[in-house]
């Protein structure tokens, strides 16, 4: 468009000036030099002038005509091409309308134009309609007031304010709307400012973040009752990955190492020296090699805590390799079960405890008993034996303190601690 113009201001005026200038000039000087060569009779030679002005007029002005129709002609070429081209960008503007009016309206986020002024609507997508449960005309006939909630409209001014500073403009925080049938959904927005019907608007796209946002809360409950289940348990859990070397631990890992996690540094040379020397091999790479890709591997291992106490830990380890075979990441739990070899321990002292209460019982205890009732057999029959009953009271009486001897024993050894 630019160059039509600045050709149609430049060629006209000036190239027909300077032709007509030129061809009167050359045309004037000629014929006055030829009329000197020709004749020098004042009367013939004023006639000759007459005739002389006629020719000027006339080939002047087929000059002029020729010199203007080409003018016209080229001036019709430019304006052809101007309203062309007028043409062709109105024919693209409107199919850009098209184009933006079929984005806009297909787009699957809602989407709406409004009045910054009256906060009216002033366009409204389908997707508004479908999530909000507004029809376009309800919706042209509302303001932003209308679908947030009382409590949301001094956030909502002060979000409109915030986005004048710029031409687009997200919205960092949450904000809640209401559909139709008073459903309060969780939404972000996104806002731009452009032309519409000769205007400057704000287009605004949402993002329903609600379905997101329930997951989230699922998923921090579901953590935060997985946290509380692994303190319970005394269950910790671990990461090594061995290309990187990096190693993440949980917070029950340090509890059950009595480590501060600020200040202690996750290197694998570190965390050996809290294990047995025995079991410090097993930190090797080499070691890896030999575990099956994805096993899972236990072992029960001592350790000495950062406070100095030994605990019993059991250890589950489940080994990743990739496709060549080499070992890549290795994680694990680990479980204090500390109280529970504690428990065996005791179990294993109460238990030699009752097998020397079952040897004293089988021994000890059948050597009184059996003269308790050999004696009383005699007391029965002592008129064939000649044993006085004194005697055998006697005896009886030894055998009865040998037997409540060795039921004491047995009582002290079921009450020791």
């Amino acid at each position: 468009m630019n160059y039509v113009v600045n050709k149609l201001s430049k060629f006209p005026a000036l190239k027909i000036v300077l032709t007509y200038a030129i061809v009167s000039a050359t045309y004037i000087y000629a014929s006055d030099y030829v009329l000197k060569i020709f004749t020098s009779d004042v009367s013939l030679l004023s006639k000759l002038q007459t005739y002389k002005g006629l020719g000027f007029i006339f080939i002047t002005s087929v000059l002029l005509y020729i010199l203007v129709k080409r003018n016209i002609a080229l001036i019709s070429a430019y304006y052809q091409r101007i309203i062309d081209l007028k043409e062709s960008t109105d024919r693209n503007l409107a199919n850009s309308r098209l184009e933006y009016m079929s984005l806009f309206n297909n787009s699957p986020l809602p989407t709406w134009l409004f009045d910054p002024i009256s906060l009216k609507f002033l366009l409204v997508n389908d997707a508004a309609c479908e999530n909000y449960g507004f029809s376009r005309e309800e919706f042209l006939n509302m303001t932003l007031l209308d679908i947030r909630p009382a409590e949301e409209i001094p956030a909502m001014e002060k979000a409109l304010s915030d986005s004048q500073k710029s031409e687009t403009f997200s919205l960092p925080k949450v904000f809640k709307h209401k559909t139709k049938d008073g459903t309060i959904i969780n939404v972000k927005l996104k806002i731009c400012s452009i032309d519409f019907e000769g205007k400057r608007v704000k287009l605004v796209s949402v993002t329903d973040i609600s379905t997101e946002m329930k997951i989230q809360e699922r998923l921090i409950e579901m953590n935060a009752r997985l946290q509380m289940a692994s303190e319970i348990a005394g269950l910790g859990y671990w990461t090594n990955d061995l290309i990187s070397e990096k190693i993440i631990w949980s917070d029950e890992v340090y509890k059950i190492f009595e480590l501060n996690p600020d200040t202690f540094q996750l290197r694998l040379e570190n965390i050996k020296q809290f294990f047995q020397a025995e079991d410090q091999s097993n930190f090797d790479y080499e070691t890896y090699k030999n575990i099956i890709h994805q096993s899972i591997v236990e072992h029960e291992r001592r350790i000495i805590t950062g406070t100095g106490k030994t605990k019993w830990i059991l250890e589950r380890q489940h080994l990743t390799k990739d496709k060549n075979g080499v070992p890549v990441r290795i994680e694990g739990i680990l479980l204090d079960i500390t109280e529970r070899k504690q428990n065996e321990q005791r179990i294993k002292e109460d238990l030699k405890a009752l097998r020397e209460i079952a040897w004293t019982q089988s021994h000890m205890v059948r050597a009184p008993l059996a003269n308790l009732m050999g004696l009383i057999s005699l007391m029965k029959n002592n008129k064939d034996t000649g044993i006085s009953d004194e005697a055998l009271l006697m005896y009886i009486s030894d055998s009865a303190q040998k037997l409540d001897q060795v039921i004491r024993d047995i009582v002290r050894k079921t009450t020791k601690e």
